[in-house]
């Protein structure tokens, strides 16, 4: 990409899609801004450990039936125990110890009355209505949709064990240990021991186009529905481009295999560990407009930024989205200019600030980074604070920076102290005092103010 194509929305049209696809970006930021609300406040000084959990999917009647046992840490004293769980799933039992278990719902808090403990397996039997969680004909059930007993800055084991009848073909995180097939039944058992995000994809066998490569010493699976062989293969080159530019520049792909999954009807693309949801809708928008192929990018980087290394919710929420969703998107302005040169940086940075200027300032949508709010000045904005610090401290310790915040936090939730611990090492006292005076105020940063005044 050269300066002279940078990606712009010229007419209505594009101009509309793209507002589209900001309110797609901005509709996940609230569920990562305020799933810290109160509710599950209460929930801190808890830790899941690991999950064992064995699905039975029942087609007829249209249900996954669950035994889930949830192996649990607890460092305070009080005597109930809170997890999140959708408040319209029915539990059928709550054991531990061989004890039922009373409990009682705060929307969507699962309130257990478990006395005082230091650690303790509880197991859950319920059910979950596939029709709620039904894209077509693909199951798709993740951590935000609530479906398993869970905690927000969680890092826990996952074994589990799916069982659907021989027509279905399951997905999830992590490794394919095993795959059985009986006479009516196929299981499948999955290990990951660096699970947070809970995706499951239950679809019919045969339902998706499975492509396979080999790149970095690890395998990278694509399933389509798509039928459109060239616009397949221009996503498999980009996201490709994608992952050889992070192993090189910030470190090496940690896990054995990596799938990319189409689910139709999802509106977004999400990053998971070892797995990504690609919408049909996004796919389609990759292949009309150019502007909309960042979305590949975006979230091959999460994999190293975001589920390679996580990031806290609670201790620092108004620095949250800032050091995950605005970090990878400059990350992504990185991976541009070292696969097509300096020219196409300047060309995105001058896009975004005249973005900015054009179509944010002095809309709701301005608010300071550190507010927290669900405001495309994450995506827009924010980046352009990270360009700025490694302008002042160059490439090559910007480089070691990141190498450095993946490798030493690998499978960790880290919060912005452990982000401006590493940054330290690196950046000077007055490099962080703006950044963080960036942060705090509306706008972009003033240096470059000049991308959108020299037009």
């Amino acid at each position: 990409m050269s300066k002279n194509s940078t990606l712009t929305f010229d007419d209505e049209p594009k101009r509309q899609l793209k507002e589209t696809i900001m309110r797609n970006l901005v509709f996940l930021l609230m569920i990562f801004s305020f799933s810290a609300s109160l509710e599950g406040q209460t929930i801190i000084g808890t830790n899941i450990k690991e999950y064992t959990i064995k699905m039975n999917l029942d087609t007829l009647s249209r249900k996954i039936d669950l035994r889930n046992v949830v192996d649990i840490e607890k460092v305070d004293t009080n005597r109930t125990t809170n997890l999140l769980l959708a408040r319209y799933l029915t539990i059928d039992s709550v054991k531990a110890k061989g004890r039922k278990l009373n409990f009682f719902r705060a929307g969507d808090t699962l309130c257990m009355q478990t006395g005082m403990f230091k650690r303790s397996e509880f197991i859950f039997w319920y059910s979950i209505p596939i029709d709620s969680f039904m894209y077509d004909k693909v199951i798709v059930l993740t951590r935000g949709m609530k479906w398993c007993p869970y905690l927000h800055d969680n890092i826990s084991v996952l074994q589990s064990e799916v069982t659907v009848p021989n027509g279905y073909k399951v997905y999830s995180s992590g490794t394919l240990d095993s795959k059985s097939i009986g006479e009516h039944n196929c299981t499948y058992q999955y290990s990951n021991k660096i699970n947070s995000g809970l995706p499951f994809i239950i679809a019919p066998k045969n339902y998706y186009s499975e492509i396979t490569k080999e790149q970095n010493g690890f395998s990278i699976k694509y399933c389509f529905l798509n039928k459109d062989t060239s616009l397949r293969k221009s996503i498999i080159t980009e996201s490709l481009s994608a992952i050889k530019f992070c192993t090189d520049y910030i470190g090496s792909y940690k896990r054995k295999q990596l799938t990319y999954i189409e689910v139709p009807k999802f509106g977004s693309a999400q990053s998971f560990e070892t797995l990504i949801l690609m919408s049909s809708e996004f796919i389609n928008y990759f292949s009309l407009y150019k502007d909309m192929r960042f979305w590949v990018s975006h979230e091959t980087i999460h994999q190293w930024i975001g589920v390679g290394y996580f990031n806290s919710i609670y201790n620092s929420p108004q620095f949250g989205t800032f050091i995950e969703e605005s970090l990878t998107e400059y990350m992504r302005y990185v991976y541009i200019e070292k696969t097509f040169g300096k020219d196409s940086l300047a060309g995105q940075i001058k896009y975004v600030v005249n973005i900015y200027t054009t179509q944010i300032k002095g809309t709701d949508q301005d608010v300071p980074i550190s507010s927290n709010k669900p405001s495309r000045v994450i995506y827009c904005n924010a980046p352009l604070i990270f360009h700025v610090i490694r302008l002042e401290i160059g490439d090559a310790k910007w480089r070691s920076f990141i190498r450095n915040l993946y490798s030493d936090n690998y499978g960790r939730c880290i919060d912005y102290g452990s982000f401006k611990k590493t940054l330290r090492l690196f950046a000077n006292k007055d490099v962080i005092n703006e950044m963080e005076a960036n942060i705090q105020k509306k706008g972009i940063p003033d240096f470059l103010s000049s991308f959108h005044d020299n037009e």
